[in-house]
């Protein structure tokens, strides 16, 4: 008795792989092979956060960064050609991920804002929340009380600060980067490992 097992291919110069027939919106992970779904996730697309994180902010991989982390992650694969049927499911979900990722570090900071920061004031109110915020937001880089770990102001407009881009809220905006790059890791003695893109998205997420 034998069991046939039928796998989708793209080896063969006619065939035209089932995601590509839809609408790029409609394109998700389960158009690609199956034998690619599952390291897509696990190991492709924290490579590609990776990758985005050392990246100047806003900028996107290159199409050679994208080969080399598919080679790494795929070395018994076809290389990737984002020309090819797969290339193109490959390339929107890349942007699809690319885009989460982003968002990623508005949502995070936003998220400690209200349960970490606001639950602090002396008055929790609905309006007393608004009114910091916009005093917040308007003070100038020098005074943003989201910017440094430590910050007071005095009389006479004396201001105590420390800690540049070392506040809780950075800290724990970039901490989520690092979350999502897991199970990779950067070598803090490695300057081209430094996430540089990823903390001034951190720091560009406090501004709200």
């Amino acid at each position: 008795q034998t069991i046939a097992r039928i796998i989708p291919t793209t080896s063969i110069p006619s065939f035209v792989a089932p995601g590509t027939r839809k609408k790029k919106q409609d394109i998700k992970k389960t158009d690609l092979p199956p034998q690619l779904q599952a390291a897509f996730s696990s190991s492709f697309v924290p490579r590609l956060r990776l990758l985005l994180g050392r990246a100047k902010p806003w900028d996107s991989p290159t199409a050679n960064d994208l080969k080399s982390a598919w080679s790494s992650v795929f070395p018994g694969e076809v290389p990737l050609d984002l020309q090819s049927d797969t290339g193109k499911i490959v390339k929107k979900l890349i942007e699809e991920r690319v885009g989460n990722w982003r968002h990623k570090f508005a949502s995070t900071a936003l998220k400690y804002l209200e349960k970490s920061l606001l639950p602090n004031l002396p008055d929790d109110s609905k309006t007393k929340r608004a009114e910091y915020c916009v005093w917040a937001v308007s003070k100038p880089d020098d005074k943003h009380p989201f910017f440094y770990s430590s910050i007071e102001f005095g009389e006479s407009d004396q201001i105590s600060r420390r800690g540049i881009f070392q506040s809780s809220i950075i800290v724990e905006t970039l901490a989520q980067h690092l979350n999502l790059i897991l199970p990779l890791t950067l070598d803090p003695k490695n300057q081209n490992d430094w996430p540089h893109g990823a903390l001034v998205m951190s720091i560009l997420a406090v501004c709200f």
